[in-house]
């Protein structure tokens, strides 16, 4: 699911909309409250344009990642792998 801003998110019909999100992919903030709400963290509001935060809410854990950044060669090979290895069992 894509939401532009949180208030759009949070005027979903039902209980809070969050709670169904395991993990959220979030660009830049306009507010450190947005940024709390949605990552529990402050800095998203500090994020430039070229990265967003995986957050997932299970173990608590952020990544900072560059969306729109190719893959690097060493990340395609293993995904390929992986891949391979679920596609063609041994």
């Amino acid at each position: 699911m894509w939401c532009d801003r949180l208030t759009s998110l949070k005027s979903m019909p039902g209980s809070n909309a969050l709670e169904h999100f395991d993990r959220r992919v979030v660009f830049r903030t306009p507010s450190k409250n947005e940024s709390m709400e949605l990552l529990e963290w402050p800095g998203a509001t500090e994020l430039s344009q070229d990265y967003a935060v995986l957050f997932d809410t299970t173990t608590g854990e952020r990544e900072m990642f560059r969306p729109y950044h190719l893959p690097s060669r060493e990340w395609l090979e293993e995904a390929a792998e992986k891949i391979g290895r679920k596609i063609l069992p041994n």
